[in-house]
């Protein structure tokens, strides 16, 4: 691949140009490492649903990013749901706590 050219030290380029290129050259090899795992995931994906052939379709990926969503959607709102319990039971047994109080205030009176 070209990414070990230097463009900083180029003498065909200004100093900035060659910062500028260094800069695309730096992003090209994250967005190569970046497709190279996209692709790892997507046929992984494939592999855990018994399919046989190899798929690195973006179809693919986003189909199984659609279902990962879902599935935190769910988690979300089960959890929200726990949470809303956890508060009710709380002000309830508060409000039994000065109930209680309440009448025993009023037994001693």
């Amino acid at each position: 691949m070209m990414y070990d050219i230097d463009y900083t030290k180029s003498s065909q380029v200004s100093s900035l140009e060659g910062q500028v290129l260094s800069q695309y050259q730096f992003l090209a090899s994250q967005l190569n490492v970046l497709s190279h795992e996209i692709s790892l995931l997507t046929v992984k994906a494939s592999e855990d649903q018994g399919e046989s052939k190899v798929s690195g379709s973006a179809h693919n990926l986003s189909e199984n990013l659609r279902n990962l969503e879902m599935k935190i959607g769910l988690i979300h709102t089960l959890f929200k749901g726990a949470v809303y319990t956890l508060f009710l039971e709380q002000d309830q047994e508060e409000e039994q706590k000065e109930e209680e109080e309440d009448l025993a205030s009023e037994e001693l009176s």
